[in-house]
């Protein structure tokens, strides 16, 4: 599935402050209990305000911006759909900082004028910030846990023989098609043993 990059750039409204805007952003749960992670489309997400730019000195924008990246496995729109739909409550005030945009998350079209509103305000994105081309999220998050078993899996097992060590993988993992049977050469000291330095 491919992986599509969004960004849109909201001023703010004129009776709301940029460090009143962060502190709004900064009630957000993050990690799993963040509002995106009720997708399992999301590769990375980003809010942030900006009230300032840098190019060769600082200069005040007049009106602070809001800032919403994601990098989400497949189209925007019904990534939106979804994300608005599952953190309503959660997502409602972030969008409700921004001028024009709809502001009572009770409203029987708020996640529709919401999903117009962002996309309406979209900008180009010339850089993805996911750096796993070709694979999903739910991909990417079960090769994480999967890594993190055979790190645990290496630790545990570094002295067990060679045998020890196939049973013990064959039942962890599941592969109950792995051949367990004796290796021809029986286990010795100069046989390899798996270890943590061998895991990324």
């Amino acid at each position: 599935m491919a992986v599509t990059s969004f960004t849109s750039v909201c001023r703010l409204r004129a009776d709301v402050g940029a460090e009143s805007a962060r502190r709004t952003l900064s009630a957000l749960e993050v990690g799993a209990a963040s509002p995106f992670a009720a997708s399992a489309r999301t590769h990375f997400a980003r809010l942030q305000i900006l009230d300032e730019l840098r190019v060769h000195t600082r200069r005040s924008l007049a009106r602070a911006m809001l800032i919403w990246s994601t990098d989400v496995d497949g189209d925007i729109r019904s990534y939106l759909v979804e994300i608005l739909t599952s953190a309503r409550e959660t997502l409602a005030p972030v969008v409700a900082l921004c001028d024009d945009a709809p502001r009572d998350p009770g409203a029987h079209d708020f996640v529709d004028r919401a999903i117009a509103y962002l996309l309406a305000h979209q900008m180009r994105v010339g850089l993805q910030y996911t750096n796993s081309p070709g694979r999903s999220a739910t991909e990417i998050r079960h090769a994480l846990v999967r890594r993190r078993q055979l790190a645990h899996f290496a630790l545990n097992y570094q002295h067990d023989s060679p045998s020890e060590r196939r049973a013990a993988f064959a039942e962890t993992f599941g592969l109950a098609e792995i051949d367990l049977r004796e290796p021809a050469v029986a286990d010795h000291e100069s046989t390899a043993a798996p270890s943590a330095e061998g895991v990324p």
